[in-house]
């Protein structure tokens, strides 16, 4: 079993478990603005040629994310990681934010110890996990050189348990909001009858030169792929990103995912451009 058979078999099952709420979670912690269909992991072969063995939380962009990570020695390793170069879009790289996040995980990790009580803490560098250690207090000086941090756990391939993996998010689920959201107080309770107020947004004019190359280079197959994006990247009259595989472009197919995990799907270049899409 490999690492997408893996991902897209804990997507399935996911639905049994609180873990299979994420989305809606997200979008009642304020993570995206509007609600995004009910997917656990982001699953493209393009990513994995760029990330190494690494499957990220879908729509969980620049934060402190659930994750799978398959090493050379078939290990899977399981929970939530901060991604720090190596991610592309993913990647934390807002120094201001990254401290922002190690503040909250330290206040979380004084304040609750118990919640962490089940879990390890290491970190990825080009040759691996390494630092392997109890959870314990995180400083920016100790990340230097590394490619993310993870909390979590760690299990043979061989004696893989969906179930017990699902039952792990949900555990870290608590963990997962407390961080994101900077309220210690916050959880998966306290979020169930919440309903966020709309964010409203401001609809900007594309120039004609744009719409044109846009159409261009998509329908003659001239774009731009990005690789630290895992293909090629649009922007929306919105203010939102988003991308179309490497592999759904040269196919003229303009499957849209956006930073948030929403998707769109579009039959022509003219509908993409019409809801507001151009090559970024």
């Amino acid at each position: 079993m490999d690492l997408i058979e893996i991902a897209e078999t804990l997507n399935e099952k996911s639905a049994e478990h609180r873990i299979g709420e994420i989305q809606t979670i997200r979008y009642k912690m304020g993570r995206q603005e509007k609600k995004a269909k009910q997917q656990l992991f982001y699953i493209s072969p393009d990513t994995l040629n760029y990330w190494g063995n690494w499957i990220l939380l879908f729509g969980g962009v620049k934060e402190f994310l659930f994750c799978l990570y398959l090493d050379k020695d078939k290990k899977l390793w399981y929970g939530l990681s901060l991604p720090l170069r190596n991610k592309g879009m993913f990647v934390i790289n807002d120094k201001v934010k990254l401290q922002g996040l190690i503040e909250k995980t330290n206040t979380l990790f004084e304040t609750a110890p118990a919640l962490f009580s089940d879990f390890s803490m290491w970190c990825e560098n080009d040759n691996g996990i390494g630092n392997i250690t109890d959870v314990q207090n995180i400083s920016a000086e100790s990340l230097d050189g590394f490619s993310s941090l993870f909390i979590g756990k760690s299990i043979e391939i061989n004696k893989i348990d969906f179930d017990t993996i699902l039952n792990t998010f949900d555990k870290m689920l608590d963990i997962y909001i407390k961080i994101n959201t900077g309220d210690l107080d916050a959880d998966y309770a306290s979020l169930l009858d919440y309903e966020p107020p709309p964010k409203p947004k401001t609809i900007r004019d594309w120039s004609d030169g744009l719409i044109q190359r846009t159409k261009a280079d998509l329908e003659n197959l001239t774009f731009a792929g990005n690789p630290l994006r895992g293909g090629v990247c649009l922007k929306k009259n919105d203010g939102s990103f988003g991308v179309i595989s490497i592999e759904n472009a040269l196919n003229h197919i303009y499957h849209v995912v956006d930073d948030d995990g929403n998707a769109e799907t579009f039959s022509t270049v003219d509908e993409l451009i019409k809801a507001g899409w151009v090559l970024d």
